[in-house]
């Protein structure tokens, strides 16, 4: 006879992320272990004013398409006894969560390396809030727009106390949101 060892309570968890890096970036499913994608490979913008019945300029928008193939994330539980998962049916579920959990770190930490392999890096510029400053102002003169930093939660932590020294007589207006966790920036363009 089984015995229900936590009932109807939840089990205790270690904490775990509020955001994933991939959550910032949009993705879709293969079921073929296969993917595709354009990459462009050339921008040259050459629009300009021309006169009535002049040829028009050409600009060059290359696209190369890049194949990959899927790569596996996986891990495995240390074996557990049968009775314990009959014993306390919420074990399973913990098991499931914690699971899945690892295999969201490890992706996170995937990516976060393939990102730091292609991401230019800003130049320190006195202060962290000016250098992020700076760092949004290169993409934006680039025509990019950023849509996110990833930073580990000591460098967010010195974003927040900077803003909070900076902004001290005026609280209202920091560029911190430490409850969503969000770097405000205004667009002026």
């Amino acid at each position: 006879m089984a015995i229900e060892a936590w009932p109807s309570r939840s089990l205790i968890t270690d904490a775990q992320r509020v955001t994933l890096v991939r959550e910032l970036i949009p993705a879709r499913g293969t079921d073929t272990g296969m993917f595709s994608y354009l990459q462009q490979s050339v921008r040259t913008n050459n629009a300009a004013v021309v006169a009535e019945g002049e040829r028009k300029s050409t600009s060059v928008y290359t696209m190369i398409r890049i194949d990959d193939r899927v790569d596996t994330v996986a891990h495995l539980s240390e074996p557990i006894p049968r009775q314990y998962l009959e014993d306390a049916p919420l074990l399973r579920q913990f098991f499931d969560s914690e699971l899945c959990y690892g295999l969201d770190l490890a992706l996170d930490a995937e990516i976060v390396a393939a990102i730091l392999a292609e991401a230019a890096t800003a130049d320190a510029a006195g202060d962290l809030l000016t250098t992020l400053r700076g760092a949004i102002t290169d993409l934006e003169n680039a025509d990019l727009v950023p849509s996110g930093f990833v930073m580990s939660p000591d460098d967010w932590a010195a974003v927040e106390l900077e803003a909070k020294e900076q902004f001290a007589a005026n609280p209202n207006m920091s560029p911190t949101n430490a409850f969503t966790r969000r770097l405000l920036a205004c667009r002026w363009r």
